[in-house]
């Protein structure tokens, strides 16, 4: 059962520097970990392309080598393409949409995807 865990909310609040909310990477690896418990298999994504971008704009050099999850977070942003997020939307059993900026939240819900292969 695939769970696709949408952080926008979260990933803007933690940008604007509000008290309480981790870093993306964090918080994929936590709900992922919460998840598996049930049994899910989960997907972290970013809706807002501009987002993803700057999670996936750190490379290997930039991050610690004891910081595994957030290089692979950092891989799973720049791999995000709109066609791969649509599919995962499609196959999901579930949406887990995590708190914060809900404006944002909103804005991003209501993008359009740009598709390059349509069925």
């Amino acid at each position: 059962n695939l769970v696709v865990y949408i952080q926008d909310a979260a990933w803007y609040a933690y940008d604007e520097g509000l008290q309480g909310f981790s870093a993306p990477h964090q918080y994929c690896h936590k709900r992922t970990v919460e998840l598996h418990a049930f049994g899910a298999q989960v997907s972290c994504v970013i809706l807002d392309p501009a987002a993803r971008m700057a999670e996936a704009s750190f490379s290997g050099n930039d991050i610690p080598s004891d910081m595994v999850s957030h290089r692979a977070f950092a891989q799973m942003m720049r791999n995000l393409t709109d066609d791969l997020l649509f599919a995962l939307l499609e196959e999901a059993s579930a949406v887990f949409v995590e708190g914060g900026n809900a404006f944002y939240l909103m804005h991003n819900f209501r993008k359009l995807f740009v598709l390059t292969e349509y069925d």
